[in-house]
């Protein structure tokens, strides 16, 4: 069986979930668009490894992932970041990790689990957007 792609398979979790659909409208990717509509959320993986499965055939990988929430500048203090709504988004994205259980996305994979690890806020100094992010450990096998 082979392994899934953990980036291909987070983003399609992030874009089929309704609750985060409903904010993003589809706005998910591996990385931020030169000209990006808010809020966006880009997911990539930072680093892991393949486990070994109850069943020999069948591999499992632990990837950590990170899950960045990006919104742009506020219009209410003049031209400051808008961290409400990135935090915001940010929460619902640990929210909808915190419920998988054993998930099918499509044909790209099998989200066995998660772990939630840190989050943060970034500043984005170059850009002016605002940033918050997360990282997680995803256990998922092969579809």
């Amino acid at each position: 069986m082979a392994l899934p792609s953990p980036e291909q398979t987070m983003v399609q979790w992030a874009k089929t979930n309704t609750v985060l659909n409903a904010i993003l409208s589809g706005r998910v990717a591996t990385r931020l668009p030169a000209e990006p509509v808010f809020p966006f959320l880009v997911i990539q993986l930072i680093g892991g490894g393949i486990g070994e499965a109850p069943q020999p055939d069948a591999h499992i990988s632990e990837s950590l992932m990170q899950f960045d929430a990006f919104a742009g500048r506020g219009s209410t203090r003049g031209f400051a970041p808008d961290y409400t709504t990135a935090d915001n988004l940010i929460l619902k994205v640990q929210e909808e990790l915190q419920k998988i259980t054993e998930t099918t996305v499509g044909s790209y994979g099998v989200i066995l689990g998660t772990q939630l690890l840190s989050s943060s806020r970034i500043e984005e100094g170059d850009t002016g957007y605002a940033r918050y992010t997360l990282d997680a450990l995803i256990t998922m096998r092969g579809a």
